[in-house]
């Protein structure tokens, strides 16, 4: 006897701690089988097609309301004031995006996508954005220690 104090090993419906996640281990490993996912994707895809233009179109501006907020903290209003922005390291106004601080889970300000995925592959780290600019601030100044072989 389950601790809700039914027979099964879990009650649809019961919403106790022991039958939720012994349900959960039931739908991992009833998904886990040969051939489960792509009928259930089948599914997911032919319900959604089935749904009209205005039906898709709220799901898809909940999931991104949902998302924006998840993400950033932000509402769609203060998320599309910051796309219509320009961005604060160089100036472009094309894919301005939010900018934000994965550790604080804060948001800096708009970047261009350009911008935002070269400072987050620098790591966020003003040190090696610093090296980085006088690196090439070097080059440009034409006193490198390498001669280029393009030139």
């Amino acid at each position: 006897m389950a601790a809700c104090g039914t027979d099964s090993a879990y009650a649809l419906g019961c919403r106790c701690e022991n039958c939720g996640a012994a349900h959960h281990k039931y739908q991992i490993e009833y998904r886990a089988r040969p051939g489960i996912m792509p009928r259930i994707l089948a599914n997911e895809r032919s319900r959604y097609a089935r749904l009209s233009l205005e039906e898709r179109a709220r799901k898809w501006a909940a999931s991104h309301r949902s998302r924006i907020k998840k993400e950033f903290g932000l509402t769609v209003a203060e998320y599309d004031e910051i796309r219509a922005g320009a961005c604060m390291a160089c100036g472009s106004t094309t894919r301005v995006v939010p900018d934000h601080d994965h550790k604080a889970g804060v948001v800096r300000g708009p970047l261009c996508d350009d911008c935002n995925v070269a400072l987050g592959r620098l790591g966020d780290d003003p040190i090696r954005v610093a090296a980085l600019a006088a690196y090439i601030r070097e080059w440009a100044g034409g006193f490198g220690r390498f001669q280029s072989r393009y030139a």
